[in-house]
């Protein structure tokens, strides 16, 4: 658990220096790219304008790897040409099977840092 955990914290870290200043993905259907191979799919639920707390749904496949020190690869989330139109036509038709994950983001998104 405590790998997944700190996977997941170096993952962030790298899309946070990746993607463009809001670390939050629109609503709508992603793909996860490393090395030119798709091994991972995300839906994010449509939420209203303005706010701040959602979830993301990932699911990695089995040849998914963890950034790490001394690993090079090039991670690219893109967007998906398969649609899902809810979360749970999302999880009847992702793929699946052994060596999968599913990670669940709860995210807040504010511009107000805890304790200041």
């Amino acid at each position: 658990m405590k790998l997944l955990f700190r996977s997941l914290l170096i993952l962030i870290t790298v899309l946070t220096l990746t993607l463009p200043a809001f670390a939050q993905l629109d609503p709508g259907n992603f793909v996860i790219v490393q090395n030119r191979r798709i091994v991972g799919e995300i839906f994010v639920p449509e939420r209203e304008p303005g706010q701040t707390n959602y979830v993301e749904h990932w699911v990695l496949f089995p040849d998914y790897i963890y950034p790490a020190s001394g690993v090079s690869l090039d991670t690219k989330i893109k967007l998906s040409r398969k649609t899902y139109t809810s979360e749970a036509d999302f999880f009847a038709r992702v793929p699946w099977g052994p060596g999968f994950r599913y990670v669940r983001i709860d995210a807040t998104d504010t511009d107000v840092l805890p304790g200041r």
